[in-house]
């Protein structure tokens, strides 16, 4: 597996490397004035200690209170490796309790997939990420706060702004916006929903994200599972060429250097 990095990407946001064959995203930590905001778990408590572990040896404040995007197992399973508290949304906090009570044996996950609520990228992720051991007792935490649309968050000298908005990636995304940076941590907001048949996007659904990002002001896109920044007219073009059924990889038009290393 590869070593965890993390890169400062704007003023007041430090992320992780991502790495694919594990299906590790990158995780954030929002920084101002000696206190963080951390943003998005990871996919188990290894992980998220990587992560904690590198900021501490880089002199970055530990976390007052970590964030999750949506409920995916990749941004969520992390919690219980986390000192802090954790907040999410509604929706992510009931579906946390329902898959909190599942077995995650080979037999159980791999019945799931067969059921289709569960799928193959998933199973073969999570086994590689932890052993059958560590899947036979899963620790899923549930969190311990409820984040609501439009709600500002404190971070020394600066407020997170939390912004919802739709799309067809997953029933409820959390976005998180550093108005001073003109930066909104996306999380999976951008891309398909791989939880009903093959991945793909809705008209209704690229529609209420065009809507939904229509007047957050940010010039720049984190997204969790892409290497590079993704500006604002780069996420219209998106949008645009899903809307004309053109099949486009986000992040790829005109992107040369890679702003996560």
């Amino acid at each position: 597996m590869e070593e965890v990095k993390i890169t400062q990407i704007s003023d007041h946001v430090y992320a992780s490397s991502m790495e694919e064959i594990h299906d590790r995203p990158h995780l954030y930590l929002i920084v101002s004035a000696g206190e963080s905001l951390m943003i998005d778990a990871g996919n188990s408590p290894a992980h998220a200690r990587a992560f904690l572990s590198l900021a501490d040896e880089m002199h970055l404040p530990m976390p007052k209170l970590l964030c999750l995007t949506h409920w995916h197992w990749d941004h969520s399973f992390g919690g219980a490796a986390i000192a802090c508290n954790e907040a999410a949304g509604e929706k992510t906090i009931a579906v946390l309790k329902e898959i909190s009570t599942y077995s995650y044996s080979d037999e159980a996950i791999h019945d799931r997939v067969l059921k289709g609520t569960e799928n193959d990228f998933v199973e073969g992720c999570m086994k590689l990420e932890y052993t059958p051991e560590q899947r036979e007792s899963m620790n899923i935490r549930i969190p311990d706060e409820v984040l609501h649309d439009k709600q500002n968050i404190p971070v020394g000298r600066i407020l997170v702004e939390v912004h919802q908005v739709a799309s067809d990636h997953s029933d409820e995304n959390l976005t998180f916006l550093v108005r001073e940076d003109s930066l909104l941590i996306t999380g999976d907001l951008l891309y398909e929903d791989f939880y009903h048949g093959n991945a793909h996007y809705t008209t209704k659904g690229v529609r209420a994200l065009q809507e939904g990002l229509r007047e957050i002001p940010a010039e720049w896109f984190a997204c969790s599972h892409n290497k590079n920044l993704i500006t604002r007219d780069e996420v219209r073009e998106f949008c645009r060429c899903l809307l004309n059924e053109k099949r486009l990889v986000l992040g790829e038009m005109n992107r040369d250097e890679p702003v996560f290393e």
